[in-house]
């Protein structure tokens, strides 16, 4: 297939939870074990106060606590990101602030504009329009990273030199010249409440996560609503949606969530729109404008139940539909005439010959043979059970990985998929898809990649390279490379390892910003030039280091250690400052 797929560097992810509690960190936390930020390499949960060891790498961990990724709710100098061990949110380590680049972590630099002591550690990466970011640095030039008041989002903007384009206006924020600003002042149009999300960047609005039902592993977009006090205001949601508190204890996050903990059957498209039905509920259904629940079409469309072909003509130019029973499944479904000149099918069905009271017919019929799919929808998993998994019978394969998709024409027919989705073209044996080429009548939904340097963080656009680097404190699409000069400015070819590939490691762009001698090496090994990392002391003091030249020189104040360990469990003759010395 055209499209590359996904997957990240060291450190793999699951998103939010659902109607569960988020633990708070008690006071005396420390007493009762080691306190945030500590090192637990080695140690079981139960050495922290939290009872909560983060592994960053094999041999890199840290004491860290739950938090709430809305709220932001870590102390300063940590994060609060999704994680995959332990699996939720949770405070990990970023400098917050800094005077020169010495004081950010490895892989980032300092940008000294706000003032003596309130630099903002960054990566040196050129993002564009709306994307995330810490900097005006990665910003296009005469743009700004904007941070939005009330919700804490940042993201950047251009300046207004031309019109701005669809959906932002030329504004003035404080302190800048004119600038293309989002007219609803948010970066996150996501995927609406109920669809189906792998992160909180998918979601509608900056406020909106992605949940995940435990008892069902079900994961969806649910809707920020207010609360405060223990009390919910619940006609900010749709009928038969209420608002929660996602902590069980009253502060937040609020979000509107299904009654029955359950999005399945639930659907939003508008009235008429056959193809955005299909998508949400599957072929031959409808969605009920008054309910928002998939039920069976009645209009005879493509795939509608039927008893006669009566019921398969009820829609304008449909003189030539049957009604088609496989008496496999008892199914009985509206199909289509194709060939001698009649349409061609569209994508998830074959024309095929029918015998109709005793005479050949061509018709479209579902590839699968049945109208009934599965339950996943736009950007699900069907890797296993391929497009039997999917509502719409489409599954398109990225690579290692698979995804539902659906049909369309226009990009505005994959909204489902928020703006990480769009229409691509799709080959006339209706094998291969790409998203460079203009569709020309029918094409198929697929994620929109994001360039080197975007942000690859759950939920955002899966990188066009199909590599997402992780360095602990972001995430970052990045590419494979034989050597240095192979990557762009600033960036360096260093050894990464691939959790989705066969390959322990891959040579991969990593930014170049610290990785020199006595350099911060936290998230590991990958953030020196040297790739050797050794521990000084409690975690946040683990430092790169050099091999001992066979004379045993070493730097001003080190010295060559014979038999010195690294964190990832080496003993080699490596250079160690005088705290160090044997």
């Amino acid at each position: 297939m055209i499209w590359p797929l996904s997957f990240s560097i060291r450190v793999s992810w699951i998103v939010a939870m659902l109607a569960i509690s988020l633990p708070g960190c008690s006071e005396d936390e420390g007493a009762r074990g080691l306190p945030l930020g500590a090192s637990c390499a080695g140690l079981d949960d139960s050495s922290c106060g939290s009872r909560l060891c983060l592994r960053m790498d094999s041999a890199t961990a840290y004491c860290t606590r739950p938090c709430d990724v809305a709220g932001q709710d870590c102390p300063p100098g940590y994060i609060c990101r999704t994680t995959s061990n332990p699996r939720g949110e949770h405070c990990v380590m970023r400098g917050a602030s800094c005077n020169d680049d010495s004081d950010c972590p490895s892989g980032h630099r300092c940008d000294t504009s706000p003032g003596p002591g309130e630099g903002i550690c960054y990566i040196a990466v050129s993002r564009g329009l709306c994307a995330p970011c810490d900097s005006d640095l990665q910003c296009p030039e005469g743009g700004a990273c904007l941070e939005v008041t009330d919700t804490g989002e940042r993201f950047c903007t251009v300046p207004c030199d031309n019109a701005c384009p669809d959906g932002y206006s030329c504004m003035e924020p404080e302190g800048l010249s004119p600038q293309c600003v989002p007219d609803r002042l948010t970066c996150g149009e996501g995927r609406s409440i109920c669809r189906p999300c792998r992160g909180h960047a998918e979601c509608g609005g900056f406020g909106d996560l992605c949940v995940e039902n435990f008892v069902s592993g079900e994961r969806f977009c649910a809707l920020a609503c207010q609360g405060q006090e223990g009390e919910a205001d619940h006609e900010q949601c749709p009928d038969d949606f209420s608002c929660l508190d996602l902590s069980g204890e009253g502060g937040g996050p609020w979000q509107c969530l299904p009654n029955t903990a359950s999005c399945q059957g639930y659907c939003d498209a508008e009235p008429g729109d056959i193809v955005g039905a299909e998508a949400q509920c599957g072929f031959g259904r409808m969605c009920e404008e008054e309910t928002n629940t998939c039920l069976d079409a009645d209009d005879g469309r493509l795939c509608a139940p039927c008893a006669d072909d009566d019921d398969c003509r009820r829609l304008p130019g449909s003189s030539g539909n049957l009604c088609i029973a496989n008496r496999l499944t008892n199914e009985r479904f509206c199909a289509r005439p194709c060939g001698d000149g009649a349409s061609e099918c569209t994508v998830g069905f074959s024309c095929v010959e029918i015998d109709a009271a005793g005479e050949p017919q061509l018709q479209c019929v579902p590839s699968r043979g049945s109208c009934r799919g599965g339950t996943g929808l736009l950007g699900d998993d069907c890797g296993v059970g391929g497009a039997d998994d999917c509502v719409t019978g489409i599954c398109l394969d990225f690579g290692a990985v698979a995804a539902c998709s659906a049909r369309c024409a226009i990009d505005e027919d994959c909204a489902g998929g928020g703006d990480s989705y769009r229409c691509c073209w799709l080959s006339p044996d209706r094998t291969e898809f790409d998203c460079e080429r203009s569709v020309v009548d029918e094409g198929v939904c697929a994620p929109v990649g994001g360039s080197f340097g975007d942000d690859c963080s759950p939920g955002r656009a899966p990188c066009q390279s199909g590599l997402c680097l992780d360095i602990g404190t972001a995430r970052l699409c990045t590419s494979r490379c034989e050597a240095s000069e192979c990557c762009p400015t600033g960036f360096v070819c260093r050894t990464g390892t691939s959790t989705a590939l066969d390959s322990d490691e891959i040579s991969i762009c990593f930014p170049a910003g610290g990785g020199q001698l006595g350099s911060d090496c936290t998230f590991g090994p990958a953030a020196c030039e040297s790739r050797l990392c050794i521990r000084r002391g409690g975690v946040g003091t683990d430092i790169c280091t050099i091999p001992c030249p066979e004379s045993g020189d070493c730097p001003e104040d080190w010295v060559c250690d014979p038999h010195a360990g690294t964190v990832d469990g080496g003993t080699i003759p490596v250079c160690v400052p005088p705290e160090l010395r044997p």
